[in-house]
């Protein structure tokens, strides 16, 4: 790439160098352009925020930063890459995601040697080697490597949700929340297993479920040693030791240590029966007793074939 100016040539260069000369004295945080390092230094000036969010309230400190504020609102995403038709809210992640196209990653670990396509994940890979958590919570007191997990974690303690289904409604504090949500409604099952072919909506199913082809079962109890695919099932199997029953019926408090088991049970209640048998039509409160049914159509089936089974006598 070629510049008229010699001084755009310096400011091209520290995307390759990761060079930020200008820095925050008052959150440590770094920048190429001293323009970038005056709109941030709004952020901690009482009233410097004149721009706000209609739909969160939110302040922004310029009207560049409100227009990409609102995009998560509208879920508005003008920059598409030509190479896959996937879209992006601002330039800059453009620009990144391109790089996994060409296979760019500009960006060099010093000490590991591991490379990637952008700064930002860059710098929070820097932050594994020293143990820096610089962005901390400021209710819980829980420290992240990076603003962007930090924001993440704050909906937590507000209930922010603005990643909205435009299908069913539902809403989500994070946007890879929304995304995976969304293959419910199109039926996108982008995980494939390279084995049986089965494919999965979300990349834990898959990983799951290749734990079945390999035997692999990588969390273990440390009571008794028996061994699971999944942390979930760990955490179940754990209430046996430690006596926990966290799911408890309204009607008559009987506690259990699953959720199925608390719905399965509150069938009793309700005398609901969604489980039914697909030849007499009998119906269950729980697949379980579906399953364990001897269904009467295959008996008298099974009586037919043996009255029209008869013995010859011997000659």
């Amino acid at each position: 790439m070629t510049y008229v100016r010699k001084d755009s040539l310096i400011l091209h260069m520290r995307v390759h160098t990761g060079m930020k000369p200008y820095h925050c004295n008052k959150c440590r945080k770094t920048f190429t352009q001293n323009s970038a390092l005056a709109r941030h230094s709004r952020v901690h000036m009482p009233g410097e925020k004149p721009f706000t969010c209609s739909v969160c309230g939110k302040y922004l400190g310029d009207n560049a930063s409100l227009t990409k504020h609102m995009r998560i609102h509208t879920g508005e995403r003008p920059f598409q890459c030509n190479l896959c038709e996937k879209s992006f809210g601002n330039s800059n992640c453009l620009k990144i995601h391109l790089r996994t196209h060409t296979g760019e990653k500009p960006f060099l670990c010093t000490l590991c040697g591991k490379a990637f396509g952008g700064n930002s994940s860059f710098m929070v890979h820097m932050r594994s080697h020293g143990g820096e958590k610089p962005f901390p919570c400021k209710l819980c007191g829980k420290s992240f490597v990076d603003q962007s997990t930090r924001s993440r974690h704050m909906r937590i303690h507000t209930g922010e949700k603005p990643y909205l289904c435009t299908v069913c409604g539902k809403r989500f504090s994070q946007n890879s929340a929304l995304l995976s949500h969304m293959r419910m409604h199109t039926g996108e099952k982008p995980y494939q297993c390279t084995v049986c072919n089965t494919k999965f909506a979300h990349k834990c199913g898959l990983t799951y479920h290749m734990r079945n082809h390999m035997g692999e079962k990588p969390f273990q109890c440390t009571e008794c040693g028996k061994t699971f695919r999944d942390s979930g099932s760990l955490v179940i199997h754990s209430r046996i030791h430690n006596g926990e029953r966290p799911y408890q019926c309204s009607s008559c408090y009987k506690t259990f240590t699953q959720r199925s088991h608390l719905e399965a049970h509150n069938r009793h209640h309700t005398g609901e029966k969604p489980f039914s048998c697909v030849r007499c039509g009998k119906c269950y409160s729980s697949k379980r007793n579906e399953a364990q049914h001897v269904c009467g159509a295959d008996q008298e089936r099974t009586i037919g074939v043996i009255s029209d089974f008869t013995i010859q006598p011997k000659l």
